[in-house]
């Protein structure tokens, strides 16, 4: 379903990393967002864990999505 969308970058203690989408209007269907490892700031990520968390906001609510992302250098 058509969906505001929103996805958030966080690293192992919480903390916001970088926002890729906030709350961004998408059709329905797939759609790609790409994380280039890189903060808010455009500074490089250390190698380690980091976690995507996805919200849709639509006709068909859900709960936040949240994806493990291991960076490698």
């Amino acid at each position: 379903a058509p969906s505001r969308v929103s996805v958030a970058v966080y690293d192992v203690a919480g903390r916001l990393v970088e926002r890729l989408l906030d709350n961004k209007a998408y059709p329905a269907g797939r759609s790609v967002a790409v994380w280039e490892g890189r903060n808010g700031a455009g500074q490089n990520q250390p190698s380690g864990v980091y976690f995507a968390q996805l919200t849709a906001r639509g006709s068909l609510p859900g709960r936040p999505m949240v994806q493990r992302l291991v960076l490698v250098r």
